[in-house]
């Protein structure tokens, strides 16, 4: 039987072999998956022994942290463009700004 701190190490190690074209439901459900393996190890605590296999998850997790914030960054740069073209939008629309009007007329003179 494997113990949590084995799993926790495959499951880490199985997620950074597919980083490059991991998706948010990817690394949401690892997330959900170590806080429960995090809670048996609470539970059973960890043996000097254990050491190394600590330290290597830990060095796994700062690359699945950084895919995380490249992620999460990408978002907020997908969102701030999405929110600039509605402001744009809604300064176009608006009559404050010399937006159209239905009601406008043109008046053409020859001369």
């Amino acid at each position: 039987m494997e113990t949590p701190l084995e799993r926790l190490k495959r499951l880490s190690a199985k997620l950074i072999e597919q980083l490059d074209e991991a998706k948010p439901e990817s690394f949401d459900s690892y997330m959900t998956e170590r806080e429960q393996i995090f809670e048996e190890l609470k539970r059973e605590g960890l043996s000097p022994a254990q050491r190394d296999d600590v330290n290597e998850i830990l060095r796994m997790d700062k690359q699945i942290t950084g895919a995380m914030q490249k992620l999460k960054a990408e978002a907020a740069s997908e969102l701030s463009k999405i929110k600039k073209g509605r402001q744009m939008r809604s300064t176009y629309d608006t009559d404050a700004y010399g937006g159209y009007q239905d009601e406008s007329l043109f008046f053409d003179r020859r001369r």
